[in-house]
């Protein structure tokens, strides 16, 4: 198992693309001082990330998206983008 500096997360909003061409929105969670390219290059052979599994607009405490963990084999992973917080682009 890797050490961190920090047990502190921060969340990234990604698009993958899949091998199968499917894609997959959701979040994955850096410490402080990762950067993306770090966890996919990183000694694990899978990555967990929550995905999302509805998007819900205009509820009364504003949006509320729904995730499920999902365990992902990065061999499986063909692209990875982050995705600017507010300006998502799933529907």
């Amino acid at each position: 198992m890797s050490e961190h500096k920090s047990d502190r997360k921060r969340e990234m909003h990604v698009s993958i693309e899949t091998e199968d061409g499917k894609t997959i929105w959701g979040i994955v969670f850096l410490n402080d001082d990762e950067r993306l390219q770090d966890i996919l290059n990183d000694e694990r052979v899978f990555l967990p990330i929550n995905t999302l599994i509805q998007r819900r607009k205009g509820t009364a405490t504003g949006d509320q998206d729904e995730y499920k963990l999902t365990i992902i084999k990065k061999a499986f992973i063909n692209k990875i983008e982050e995705l600017q917080h507010d300006k998502r682009k799933y529907s």
